[in-house]
């Protein structure tokens, strides 16, 4: 209602602009002569460089212009109806390093998130791994200790069944710890656990300097920081996948002959990866995160896919990524 004023308001103001500059045409081109008769025109002189200087300070990011911009900001959130609010668990994997750069990294979940494994790390620019930030302890200890069988085995899925019918209408499950290093996950996060140089029968547990921990039901904030001094420029990448996504593609029974992709864990479609560029001579410290590819289906290698034509509902496991830097 209140954008409906505004614009009408905007409109009849337009409205009656024109209707004055029509009467009054004759007036107003004397005033824009420079010189009238055999002498200046003051006002219109003053008019141009006032116009020029507000123009100017503008364009130069004057700190009282962008004050006036951020409480006109500030304003029209409070005003509006459809606020969004979002819980946030902090992740605090800070340690003493005198040489380690900070980092704080926003992740806001998506529509699609549900209980995914995920892991971020710094590598160089040409690739190679100079450190684990964070990964999931589900993965990291093999800790898949829920057997998840098919109530009918001959039954496939070309989306999540999930959306559409009860877990009890559809699965059998268990609680085996015993024998959850039969359910290892390699096609969980292949990109990261090949960067580690771990093969999947090493996938028993994972020695990452104790930087695990469970998986957010919600947003959250993670607090970490490099053990040394990085390189000018690095990568910051995340990896991330969830089980029972399948899509018309990626359906349960694509690929029969992969043991891996039609085993027990319900891979669907494969992990997203996406990462930023952080450059440390930069006065910049704010990075968004983009979305740059997938790994392999059932993480029998560690290459990075760029087609994402065949992705759909997997993109909105994550709403948004952003990091910021510090010494």
């Amino acid at each position: 209602m209140v954008s409906t004023i505004h614009s009408l308001a905007g409109f009849s103001f337009i409205a009656f602009a024109l209707w004055h500059v029509k009467n009054n045409l004759l007036a107003l081109i004397n005033h824009l002569r420079l010189r009238t008769a055999k002498r200046l025109n003051f006002e219109l002189a003053v008019a141009f460089f006032g116009v020029a200087t507000l123009i100017s300070l503008s364009l130069i990011d004057f700190d009282p212009f962008k004050q006036f911009y951020a409480w006109g900001q500030s304003l029209r959130s409070s005003n509006t109806h459809n606020k969004q609010s979002y819980a946030y668990e902090v992740i605090d994997m800070t340690t003493q390093s005198a040489d380690g750069t900070h980092f704080r990294l926003d992740f806001r979940t998506g529509s699609r998130f549900a209980w995914p494994q995920y892991a971020f790390w710094l590598e160089t620019l040409d690739g190679k791994m100079i450190q684990p930030l964070f990964v999931t302890a589900k993965l990291a200890n093999n800790h898949f200790a829920n057997k998840v069988k098919l109530k009918n085995p001959n039954q496939s899925f070309s989306e999540n069944p999930l959306d559409s019918q009860p877990w009890n209408a559809i699965f059998n499950d268990g609680w085996e710890p015993q024998t959850a290093a039969t359910r290892a996950r390699p096609e969980s996060l292949p990109v990261f656990l090949h960067k580690l140089g771990i093969h999947p029968k090493q996938l028993s547990k994972l020695d990452i300097d104790g930087l695990t921990g469970a998986t957010a039901s919600n947003s959250f904030i993670y607090l970490g920081n490099s053990k040394q001094a990085l390189p000018q420029n690095v990568k910051l990448k995340l990896e991330i996948n969830q089980s029972f996504d399948f899509n018309e593609y990626y359906s349960s029974d694509r690929f029969p002959d992969d043991p891996v992709y039609s085993g027990n864990g319900f891979s669907g479609q494969p992990s997203l990866i996406y990462e930023t560029t952080i450059n440390s001579d930069s006065n910049r410290s704010i990075y968004v995160l983009e979305l740059v590819g997938h790994g392999h289906h059932s993480g029998k290698t560690g290459e990075l896919y760029k087609d994402l034509s065949k992705i759909t509902t997997a993109k909105y496991i994550v709403d948004r990524i952003v990091v910021e830097v510090g010494k």
